[in-house]
């Protein structure tokens, strides 16, 4: 235990901090990295579509790039979360080796 917060809670609120107003148009407007992807889930769909294939003629990785970018980079216990976690440089797919 990290003070009165497990580190796992303090971890998870550096992305959602309680004084943001994610509702405000001002911090919808903003570019907040990891805190803020406004869009419908339409427009979210298809955008994770066009990461592993074309979309309306547009494909955001190639194939080469998005074989990298699911290869396994590391592995072993997250030190936040306390569980196993393989990991690639997409980090939203699991490592092929796990699939």
């Amino acid at each position: 235990m990290a003070g009165p917060e497990l580190i796992q809670q303090q971890g998870l609120r550096l992305t959602d901090p309680p004084e943001i107003d994610f509702d405000s148009p001002e911090v919808q407007a903003a570019e907040l990295p990891a805190s803020n992807g406004i869009g419908t889930a339409r427009a979210l769909a298809r955008m994770y579509a066009a990461l592993i294939g074309e979309v309306g003629g547009v494909r955001l990785l190639s194939p080469d790039a998005l074989a990298s970018a699911t290869e396994e980079q590391s592995s072993g216990k997250d030190q936040v979360m306390l569980i196993p976690s393989p990991s690639a440089p997409a980090t939203c797919c699991p490592p092929r080796a796990t699939r």
